[in-house]
C-alpha cells in the first residue's frame, strides 16, 4: 500500500515489515512479528510504476531498512544496497527522482551505503537514525548495544564521507533506568552530536514488552510528568542547534519540491533534500503561479526560525514536473 503526502509526487514505499531487533520498549515485534522483506522484483516493479505516474520523491520505509533481505540470506546492509543499485541502474524515460531512506538502526549501520550516496545524488544524503539514548545503562535497558562514543563516531563518519549529509534522530526519555545522571549524559550527547533534526518522545508503558516489567503502571504514571519536562528541555535545546545547522544552506542552489502554493500570495511552501515529509521544517519559496508538485531550481537566501527562504533561479517557467 502506498501513502501519498497530500499530493501525488511524494510517496511512501514500504520495502519490509516487522523487526528482529526486539528493543525492550517496542511492541512492533509483538504486533508484526519478525522481519519480512518484499521481493526485489516486487519493489522494482512498484518503483517503475510510480515513476511512470510522475512521482518525484519515494520515501523508502521499514522498521530497519538496513535489515532488508536478512530473511532471505543477505548480509546486513547488502540487501538494501543491492536493491538500490538495481533501481538506479535500470534505464528509464523518467530518471529524475529522489529516494529518501527513513529509519536505519544505529547499531548495525551499513557504511557502504555512504559510498552509494556519494556516487548517485538520487539517493539522498538524508539519514534517519533513531539513537534513542546515549547513556549505556539506559541503552542496555532498551536492549541496544551502542554507546555515546560509538554513535558520535558514526555521525562523524557520515559527515566525513558526506559533508552535506543530514542526520535526523529520535530520543526516548523517561525510559526505565533513566535518572538524573543518565539524562545529563543524553543532554551532553545532544550537544556533541549537533543533529540536524530531532524528534523527542516520552516513554509510555506498552503491555507485553520487556520494558513494561521494569516499571509498574503506577510508577509509570508517577514518573510521567518528569519525562514530559525532560522532553520539553531537549526540544528547547535542539531549536538553536537546528537553526545553526540550517544556516549552512543559505547561499546554496537547490531544488525545491513544492507542496502547497499559498493562496492569494506569490509564495509556496516546499521542501529540500534536507526535509523529510511531515516531520522537518519547510522552505518558503517566493514564486508566482507555482503548482503542487513543481520542482524549482532555487537560491536559498534566508532563514526564519527552522524554515528557509528561497527564490527561484532564472525564469520561473523553468519548473520541472
Amino acid at each position: 500500500r502506498r501513502d501519498f503526502f497530500g499530493f501525488d509526487r511524494s510517496v511512501f514505499v514500504k520495502i519490509a515489515d516487522g523487526c528482529n531487533h526486539n528493543c525492550r520498549y517496542c511492541a512492533i515485534p509483538l504486533i508484526k512479528g519478525g522481519l519480512k522483506s518484499r521481493p526485489v522484483e516486487d519493489v522494482v516493479k512498484e518503483v517503475d510504476a510510480l515513476l511512470e505516474q510522475g512521482i518525484f520523491e519515494m520515501n523508502f520505509v521499514a522498521q530497519d531498512l538496513a535489515a532488508y533481505g536478512l530473511d532471505r540470506g543477505e548480509k546486513h546492509g547488502s540487501g538494501l544496497i543491492n536493491l538500490l543499485k538495481t533501481i538506479l541502474d535500470k534505464s528509464r524515460f523518467n530518471d529524475n527522482f529522489w529516494i529518501r531512506l527513513l529509519y536505519l538502526h544505529p547499531d548495525d549501520f551499513p557504511h557502504d551505503l555512504l559510498d552509494l550516496m556519494a556516487e548517485d545524488s538520487r539517493i539522498l544524503p538524508y539519514l534517519d537514525i533513531p539513537f534513542q539514548h546515549a547513556s549505556v545503562p539506559v541503552l542496555r535497558k532498551m536492549g541496544r548495544a551502542g554507546t555515546a562514543e560509538s554513535y558520535l563516531d558514526l555521525i562523524a563518519g557520515i559527515r566525513g564521507k558526506l559533508p552535506d549529509a543530514v542526520v535526523r534522530s529520535t530520543f526516548l526519555v523517561g525510559h526505565p533506568g533513566e535518572g538524573r545522571r543518565e539524562f545529563r549524559e543524553l543532554l551532553k550527547f545532544q550537544e556533541k552530536a549537533q543533529l540536524d533534526w530531532l524528534g523527542v518522545f516520552d516513554w509510555s508503558r506498552e503491555e507485553g514488552t520487556a520494558a513494561a516489567k521494569d516499571k509498574s503502571a503506577l510508577a509509570a504514571r508517577i514518573s510521567a510528568p518528569s519525562a514530559r519536562k525532560r522532553k520539553s528541555l531537549i526540544e528547547s535545546r535542539q531549536q538553536p542547534i537546528t537553526e545553526s545547522r540550517l544556516d549552512k544552506w543559505i547561499g546554496r542552489k537547490m531544488d525545491v519540491l513544492v507542496e502547497e502554493p499559498v493562496e492569494g500570495e506569490d509564495l509556496a511552501l516546499g521542501r529540500l533534500v534536507i526535509h523529510a515529509p511531515e516531520v522537518d521544517g519547510s522552505v518558503v519559496l517566493h514564486v508566482k503561479d507555482a503548482r503542487t508538485g513543481d520542482v524549482f531550481p532555487s537560491l536559498i537566501d534566508g532563514r526564519t526560525g527552522i524554515d528557509l527562504q528561497a527564490e527561484p533561479l532564472g525564469n520561473e517557467a523553468g519548473a520541472s514536473r
